[in-house]
């Protein structure tokens, strides 16, 4: 949660500065190639549903859902083009990078207290377009594309029982951010994303099998700084 609000203050600071100073400075071009890093923290929600084996037997309660609320700090690099026209900025962004959110959730109400969903996350990878509005050295932007993650979740149950882990998945994710140019070649940026990576089916080592589907999704917030080619 600490780390969470450093993020956000981070992100503040960047905003105030950014905007404070925007009108002081003179022409910038965006168009070009870039690349950097990033860094922040991300949290979400696994939600397991008990729907009942192949003869419609749950584990313990049909329909039952359950969640877990991972959270932890991400970071990676991400590269991309930027192309403007006027005051208008259209770019692709590619990113990937550590996804450390960690979680666990006990069966609905604590009723089955030895069943849990639980989270570990590794990486995620998103392929996004960007549209935004520059002023001087500041480009506000929204964005909107395709996410790749393992979230590694799965369901464990008594000391024996488990399923196996959901692989990677794709999604979809939307955000919105602000970045701001230091000189013609290093920028700043800080930007948040929320993803929707869907749902995976993953099936209990008993004997009858049972499966659980585990929807994903989630919030990501960063700061990072990017380096501009050929400006």
């Amino acid at each position: 949660m600490n780390f969470r609000i450093g993020v956000a203050v981070a992100a503040a600071v960047l905003l105030v500065t950014a905007s404070a100073r925007a009108d002081a400075a003179g022409p910038y071009n965006w168009t070009g190639f870039y690349a950097g890093g990033y860094a922040g923290y991300g949290w979400g929600k696994s939600t397991a549903t008990d729907i009942g084996d192949r003869f419609g037997v749950p584990e313990y309660i049909l329909g039952a859902q359950f969640s877990d609320h991972p959270d932890g700090f991400i970071g990676g690099g991400q590269a991309g083009y930027n192309y403007q026209s006027g005051n208008w900025v259209a770019g692709l962004e590619a990113d990937f990078g550590y996804l450390g959110l960690k979680g666990s959730g006990v069966y609905p109400d604590g009723t089955f207290f030895d069943t849990f969903v639980k989270t570990r996350a590794s990486y995620d990878a998103t392929f996004r377009a960007r549209f935004g509005v520059t002023n001087g050295p500041v480009l506000f932007y929204v964005t909107g594309g395709a996410i790749l993650a393992d979230f590694n979740n799965y369901i464990k149950s008594f000391s024996t029982f488990h399923s196996d882990k959901t692989g990677s998945q794709w999604g979809w994710t939307v955000g919105a951010g602000i970045e701001y140019a230091l000189d013609r070649k290093w920028s700043v940026k800080a930007e948040y994303l929320y993803y929707d990576a869907g749902t995976e089916t993953v099936r209990m080592n008993n004997s009858s099998g049972n499966p659980f589907p585990i929807e994903s999704t989630g919030n990501l917030v960063r700061v990072g700084l990017n380096y501009r080619f050929g400006n």
